[in-house]
């Protein structure tokens, strides 16, 4: 893909170390950003988040709006990116949420 860039010599076979890679998608609910990213990666590498607190109030609100829009995962691809993902990749997390939960 960059072989033919100036500047990438030897460079060979970057989309799977981008696929490897896990996205957070704040300020990235548009659909043609969602639809880009899931032609580049499996919903299990892609992370809801937010600028808070640089992004708040209406803005914020537009975000959640596109998401909520959006209708390109199914409920569980949803899920993934909105939470499972994370409490995947951060375990202790998850730890503190079943806590929570059984309180």
């Amino acid at each position: 893909m960059l072989e033919g860039h100036r500047q990438a010599k030897n460079v060979r076979d970057v989309i799977p170390t981008l696929r490897a890679l896990y996205y957070e998608i704040a300020s990235t609910t548009a659909g043609y950003a969602l639809r880009s990213l899931q032609e580049l990666v499996h919903p299990t590498h892609i992370l809801w988040g937010s600028d808070l607190p640089f992004v708040y109030g209406e803005r914020l609100q537009e975000e959640v709006d596109h998401w909520e829009a959006y209708n390109g995962f199914d409920a569980t691809g949803r899920s993934a990116v909105e939470q499972q993902n994370a409490l995947r990749l951060f375990p202790r997390f998850n730890q503190t949420a079943d806590a929570a939960s059984r309180t």
